[in-house]
């Protein structure tokens, strides 16, 4: 996801640094440039890219994406990048990553929200997208900044579907519920989107997660729409039956997953407003039972 923002982003003008801590990815990009498939095209994008350690350069903003459990070491990893006037942007699966950031900038340089595009990594230096997606962010506080409108105002002129919202907690929930139901899921199951869909008891404990995660959400006073939720996962159960899920990816890979951000994340917040979750906490359990298997393996 990184790669594909910075590349949009470098096309289109913007300056822009790609920072990881995968070696021959950042040598595929420094030597050959950043390779972008989509829809059977392809294009090819100049673009520096380094490793943390020579990432010294403050910047107006760094976007963060990441898988969850790396934020901090990645943040730590730049610190030489960031200023007072740094602000720092996730737009990365589940909840959490606010305080995490929040160790590093002001709260008031924050910047949250969503995106539904896609980008799988193809090998070093490549990537392949399809389709289209959107992005909805907002500053953490509620603020309206100038920055806000320059950020929109550049994924735009970089072809993404970008939008300031103000209520960004909503659609940042709403994916919230759809991965606890598409993540956790598949990963356990070990199935693609369509087979977990196939099943009617799929469509079942779809239907409890989602009821949950929606309790939690409007107990804190998040206004969700459980239908349009439902209507997406039916969406993706259709047209995107192939689709192997991030933390499904993971497990066969072993490696960690993101569930602690999301099925553990609405848990732990249930807990906080005296609601019990006992489908999230069960697949959170499962989940780190075979994390752990699976990592020992």
């Amino acid at each position: 996801m990184g790669s594909l923002f910075g590349g949009r982003l470098k096309a289109s003008g913007v300056d822009v640094r790609l920072v990881d801590v995968w070696a021959e990815h950042i040598e595929a990009i420094n030597s050959k440039g950043l390779v972008v498939e989509q829809d059977g095209g392809r294009q090819i994008i100049s673009i520096p890219a380094m490793l943390p350690a020579e990432a010294d350069t403050v910047v107006d903003l760094v976007i963060v994406f990441t898988k969850s459990m790396h934020t901090e070491a990645a943040l730590a990893g730049i610190r030489s990048m960031l200023s007072g006037r740094t602000h720092v942007m996730t737009l990365q699966n589940g909840i959490g990553h606010v305080d995490i950031i929040g160790r590093f900038v002001d709260r008031a340089n924050i910047i949250h929200g969503i995106t539904t595009y896609p980008s799988d990594l193809v090998g070093p230096g490549h990537i392949r997208t399809s389709g289209e997606g959107h992005i909805k962010f907002m500053s953490v506080d509620g603020r309206s900044h100038e920055l806000l409108a320059r950020v929109d105002g550049m994924l735009k002129n970089a072809g993404l579907h970008s939008a300031v919202t103000p209520g960004a907690e909503v659609a940042i929930w709403e994916k919230l519920a759809f991965n606890a139901v598409m993540n956790a899921l598949a990963a356990i199951l070990r199935l693609k989107v369509g087979d977990v869909g196939d099943a009617a008891e799929g469509r079942q404990l779809a239907g409890r997660i989602v009821e949950e995660v929606v309790g939690v959400a409007r107990k804190k006073g998040i206004g969700v729409n459980p239908q349009r939720i439902m209507a997406t996962l039916e969406m993706a159960f259709r047209e995107h039956r192939d689709h192997m899920p991030s933390m499904l990816q993971d497990v066969l890979h072993k490696r960690p997953t993101e569930i602690d951000f999301i099925n553990g994340a609405v848990v732990q917040a249930g807990q906080a407003v005296g609601l019990s979750l006992p489908v999230n906490s069960t697949l959170t359990l499962l989940m780190k039972i075979l994390e752990q298997a699976e990592i020992k393996s």
